[in-house]
């Protein structure tokens, strides 16, 4: 379910925007308007975008079009970056004056997209299509935001201003939680319409519990739709911090046995790694214990299913001991825990991490820049490639002990290839059919 569209859908719908919404998974856009939104997933999708560009401007003429640009990815570039990648005619649709600007409208016209329902957005979805969305995992826009710093994400969190270099601290931002459950309910009806009788969610959360006040009172709502529409069953999953987790476990324990209640079932860690050196660089706030306690309580008290997320293989920081012990670390938790592995590769620049705007790294990003297509190997689950670890025989071992985690029994990673500008036509070809509907969960 393209979540992001269906928000940006309903808040332009509720400033009397005419809006239509395609998928082109499903659907081809037959490009009856010149104003067309598209949501950018994050980096790897860069080249899509500019591929989407000369569409529009084959289809148009130059000038005769507006393609507006959302998406988490958007907000790490800078205005030159954006602009030489999109060119005049994009517009960064995260940017709620220039989307005013747009429609000849003021940016205190649009309703904060925290304040309002979804519904508007929802009612835009053909039938056919919004069964096909209910039938699987749909992400749920909850709160964005995250308190930590973690160094190599790009998401909106605490981080070094790169112009002031002064810390700024975020915190977490909920919507409104009645309106969100009003979507919930909104959409438990629309199932029931369809003879579906459950719903699967991601939660947009970037660290489940770091804010126990709004959970418990996303909980209690839901507790109460649950009594409402007892034959209908709702599961969830998002991801946390350890350190989190294990505040929320020694302080509020009740709210945890009140969440599996709601249908919570699977809890992804940020582990990443298994090294207090590589932990320590890149600012995650946890120790090998900590990850040890909160995977054993997960699931020995409450009964969730642990996933370990497993960023690793830093071309800065991981060594052979290192990416071991990672690899060790993920066996051990599987082998007592069951808890299930979520392997990714290290990428050293990203658009929104801390290296991006530094400038020991500006080469690389500059050659990023001048060439688009070399986003690709930016995807977490891509193998490393020159551009991501420039020493060969760090290369091969990061792939080596990365590539054992995704073929771990239990492992959801599927890896995809990445690509270098001295591949031929056939073998970029043969890339883009390896990595073909090989999605991260």
């Amino acid at each position: 379910m393209p979540t992001s569209l269906i928000a940006i859908a309903s808040v332009l719908k509720k400033t009397g925007i005419q809006v239509s919404l395609y998928d082109e998974n499903i659907d081809m856009f037959d490009w009856h308007s010149n104003i067309i939104g598209i949501n950018l997933l994050g980096a790897p999708y860069i080249p899509c975008a500019i591929d989407y560009l000369k569409k529009l401007n084959d289809k148009f003429g130059e000038n005769n079009y507006r393609l507006v640009i959302g998406g988490q990815v958007v907000n790490g570039l800078t205005k030159e970056q954006f602009f030489s990648l999109f060119g005049k005619n994009a517009i960064n649709g995260n940017n709620i004056h220039e989307l005013a600007s747009l429609f000849g409208l003021r940016a205190e016209q649009f309703s904060p997209v925290e304040k309002i329902s979804f519904i508007d957005g929802y009612n835009l979805l053909d039938d056919n299509n919004f069964r096909l969305y209910l039938q699987t995992e749909a992400g749920f826009y909850l709160s964005q935001g995250c308190k930590y710093s973690c160094t190599f994400c790009g998401a909106s969190r605490s981080r070094i201003n790169p112009i002031t270099n002064q810390k700024e601290r975020c915190v977490e931002q909920y919507r409104d939680i009645d309106m969100a459950v009003k979507d919930i309910e909104f959409l438990i009806q629309k199932s029931l319409q369809f003879d579906i009788h459950e719903l699967n969610f991601y939660l947009s959360n970037l660290d489940l519990f770091q804010t126990p006040d709004c959970l418990s009172k996303f909980a209690d709502k839901l507790l109460l739709l649950k009594e409402k529409y007892l034959n209908f069953d709702i599961h969830f999953r998002a991801l946390a911090t350890v350190k989190s987790f294990l505040d929320v476990h020694k302080n509020c324990p009740e709210l945890l046995f009140k969440l599996v209640k709601v249908g919570l079932n699977k809890i992804g860690f940020g582990v990443d790694g298994a090294s207090p050196i590589v932990w320590k660089k890149t600012k995650k706030p946890h120790t090998k214990s900590a990850c040890i306690n909160a995977i054993k309580v997960i699931k020995e008290t409450y009964g969730i299913i642990p996933e370990i997320l497993m960023v690793f293989g830093y071309d800065e920081f991981d060594n052979e001991e290192t990416l071991k012990l990672t690899l060790d670390f993920a066996h051990q938790m599987n082998d007592i825990y069951g808890a299930i592995p979520r392997p990714h590769v290290a990428k050293d620049v990203l658009p929104g991490s801390d290296n991006w705007y530094k400038k020991e790294y500006a080469e690389k990003v500059n050659c990023l820049i001048n060439n688009p297509n070399l986003f690709v190997n930016l995807d977490f689950t891509a193998l490393p490639s020159e551009i991501t670890h420039a020493n060969e025989r760090f290369r091969e071992l990061t792939a080596k002990y990365y590539l054992e985690m995704c073929a771990m029994s239990d492992s959801l990673t599927q890896y995809v290839k990445p690509i270098s500008q001295e591949m031929s036509d056939s073998e970029l070809q043969d890339v883009v059919k390896f990595n073909l509907e090989r999605y991260d969960f």
